[in-house]
């Protein structure tokens, strides 16, 4: 009997590992927190240990990062920085194949499933940082050396200190603006102050600039939004307005923005699907 496939979604704030039998069956769950201080020996333990509990042998494995990867290797990631350097097949104890991508080229495999042959599109997670995938014409478009999509990365503006869309519109800078009252905000928006409403769509319509400039540049038919920052009532609702309001109404019309099914666990089995595609 051949063994499962583990997908790993490795984010900023927590870790999600999904065990899949069949490639789009029920995943068995498995999570856990992480931090700035988290090591790549601290990832590689919950990896194991899940590995132990199996009663048979992984397939394949796939590991979704959110930072720059190149070579099965982790070169930098801004919201997890000692994993810089990390490459995971060193630390995992499994003798299958086991491949490394970034998590937002993880989230547009998975999703890229069910777009239409010849697709443009692209798959946006906005969580602790934000990171995007492109598709072109049906193939993922990863530049010259295999780095393109950095849209958190995109200076804001030309004067003073570098401000990237990262500081305006992610998750990390909107949380500890938003401090304690976070969950509470994000379950129910009608108990949020005035200053925590202005903040969720300060930093959502910062979003939609990086929207125009995607849309207005590539001409996507499709983008796909993924991540918690997400959950936030009124962060989407101001990015989409933004992004009207900034970009070329042929290209607006020609572009469906919306939010990823299943968001959860989209990274993780993504990944899990490159895995199995690659084994």
């Amino acid at each position: 009997m051949s063994g499962p496939v583990i997908g790993v979604d490795i984010g900023g704030s927590k870790m999600r590992i999904c065990v899949l039998s069949q490639p789009d069956g029920d995943c068995l769950q498995f999570g856990t927190n992480t931090s700035f201080d988290t090591s790549p020996q601290d990832l590689a333990d919950v990896i194991n240990g899940v590995i132990d509990r199996l009663p048979h042998p992984p397939s394949a494995i796939g590991v979704a990062v959110a930072g720059l990867v190149e070579n099965a290797r982790v070169v930098v990631s801004d919201v997890l920085p000692k994993i810089s350097g990390w490459n995971p097949a060193t630390s995992i104890a499994a003798t299958c194949p086991i491949v490394v991508l970034n998590d937002a080229e993880a989230a547009l495999v998975e999703a890229a499933a069910g777009l239409p042959a010849g697709a443009t599109a692209a798959m946006i997670m906005v969580g602790t940082g934000i990171g995007m995938a492109l598709l072109v014409e049906g193939k993922i478009y990863r530049g010259a050396r295999g780095l393109a999509g950095e849209l958190g990365s995109i200076p804001t503006s030309p004067d003073g200190p570098p401000v990237t869309l990262d500081t305006l519109a992610a998750g990390a800078p909107l949380l500890r603006e938003l401090g304690a009252r976070a969950d509470c905000i994000s379950l129910n928006f009608d108990a949020a102050q005035e200053s925590d409403r202005i903040a969720i769509e300060r930093a959502g319509a910062a979003l939609g600039f990086g929207l125009a400039t995607l849309i207005n540049l590539m001409n996507p038919e499709r983008i796909i939004l993924g991540g918690g920052t997400l959950r936030f009532p009124g962060y989407l609702d101001s990015a989409l307005k933004a992004a009207k309001l900034r970009t070329l109404p042929q290209l607006w019309e020609a572009c469906v923005i919306e939010k990823a099914l299943d968001s959860e666990t989209l990274v993780a089995r993504g990944a899990a699907r490159r895995a199995r595609e690659l084994s």
